[in-house]
């Protein structure tokens, strides 16, 4: 009696070498698509769109692609001349994530490549941060609370999640100071102020935020400038996704959200299995965050 056996589907081995990488994917596997689903959300037109789509698809597909610096000099080569030309019209992350994929093509062609990026992560984070502090402590507007005051008035994203269910500013106020803005800014207008509703809790809500922000941005610049060996790593880890959380799950600025979850996963060793979680988990917290109000 003859045994036959059935054929092997035509590719099932690259097949099943590709769910292996999957399967296996190690730290910079995901450094590298947090990465480029970080330059899908920065890439505002069809055309940068189209290629951050392809980008990420290679980078899923072939594990080659994502370990290649040539993946992050292209990124950074095409959006190089939208930062130069349209410099006007560019978010400030958008910046932070071309310096970022700069960083991790260099990395890639020399030894050490997870170390050298944990390196740069660590130093972009804490200059991006000194920079926010050191800016908001030469603005009076920011640091006297008036900017905030004006964020929890008119900016919806806080009046709806923190001065209409904490502060009590009912939809009247609301309508009042709609009105005196537009009275204000209107072509022809001949006043220099108007008066603005609003009960005295907005003052507090006010003056704490802008304080709990030059504070925590503050702690951020210090504890990831400082050299490794001063700050135990569990600090730094805790600092950033406590403030992520704190900032982006109120104002959800999802491209920097997710950029700095990115740097800091990839400042995470091996042993640091909890704190890959978390930052994965605060991604797609942000993501979900984002994902209501959109």
């Amino acid at each position: 009696m003859t045994r036959t056996t059935s054929p092997t589907p035509v590719g099932s081995g690259r097949i099943n070498a590709w769910v292996n990488s999957i399967r296996n994917a190690d730290g910079y596997d995901w450094i590298a698509w947090m990465t480029l689903f970080v330059v899908l959300l920065v890439a505002h037109t069809v055309f940068y769109q189209v290629f951050a789509v392809a980008c990420l698809i290679a980078a899923t597909i072939w594990r080659a692609a994502r370990r290649s610096p040539w993946i992050w000099l292209t990124v950074v080569a095409i959006f190089t001349p939208r930062l130069v030309l349209d410099w006007y019209d560019n978010e400030d992350h958008v910046y932070l994530t071309i310096y970022w994929c700069a960083a991790l093509a260099l990395a890639s062609w020399g030894p050490d490549t997870r170390q050298v990026i944990a390196w740069n992560a660590r130093l972009l984070v804490g200059l991006a941060f000194l920079f926010a502090t050191a800016w908001k402590l030469a603005s009076p507007a920011f640091y006297d609370g008036s900017l905030c005051t004006y964020k929890l008035l008119y900016d919806y994203r806080f009046r709806t999640v923190m001065t209409e269910p904490l502060c009590g500013l009912s939809s009247p106020d609301v309508d009042a100071n709609q009105t005196a803005m537009i009275s204000l800014t209107q072509t022809g207008s001949r006043l220099d102020e108007v008066s603005l509703e609003y009960p005295d809790r907005v003052i507090w809500l006010a003056k704490f935020l802008a304080g709990w922000t030059i504070l925590i941005e503050g702690t951020l610049a210090v504890v990831f400038l400082l050299p490794p060996t001063w700050v135990r790593s569990w600090y730094r880890h805790t600092t950033l996704i406590v403030f992520s959380l704190t900032t982006y799950l109120v104002v959800p600025v999802l491209g920097f959200g997710l950029l700095f979850m990115t740097m800091g996963y990839a400042q995470t060793s091996e042993n640091e299995v909890g704190f890959r979680r978390a930052y994965l988990a605060t991604s797609w917290l942000l993501l979900l965050r984002f994902g209501l109000i959109a």
